[in-house]
């Protein structure tokens, strides 16, 4: 039993060293507008043998934003797999990220409206 709760902890630690930065990067974004020299360069990153180098340029692309999205657009058909997964991956969060956003303005928006007796807002306090 006490074999099983350390890894189960173990697993926890991994996915809070992997999982943190990334969410981190994307709510940080980029210090500069990155250049397409440094975009290119990540995206060749995302195929490279050390899984650090991988996790960092992974990390780059996701807080460049927009500025990268045609560039991973065009790395998911790589023949190399983990670049085309991992470009895919991030392209998932972007979507993500951009549906969460919207939803949460939609969300303000409405309750900023005077509730003057409309059923839409207790359908929408009872979802939440």
């Amino acid at each position: 039993m006490t074999k099983t709760r350390r890894s189960i902890g173990g697993c926890c630690v991994v996915a809070c060293i992997v999982l943190v930065p990334w969410s981190a990067a994307s709510a940080i974004g980029p210090r500069h507008k990155p250049s397409a020299a440094e975009i290119a360069r990540a995206i060749r990153d995302l195929g490279d043998d050390s899984f650090v180098v991988r996790e960092g340029a992974s990390r780059f692309l996701l807080s460049a934003g927009r500025a990268a999205e045609p560039a991973l657009v065009k790395a998911k058909s790589s023949s190399d797999p983990e670049v085309s997964s991992r470009a895919d991956a991030i392209l998932q969060r972007f979507k993500w990220d951009l549906a969460q956003a919207k939803k949460k303005d939609a969300q303000e928006r409405l309750h900023r409206v005077p509730a003057r007796g409309l059923p839409a807002m207790s359908l929408i306090k009872a979802s939440d």
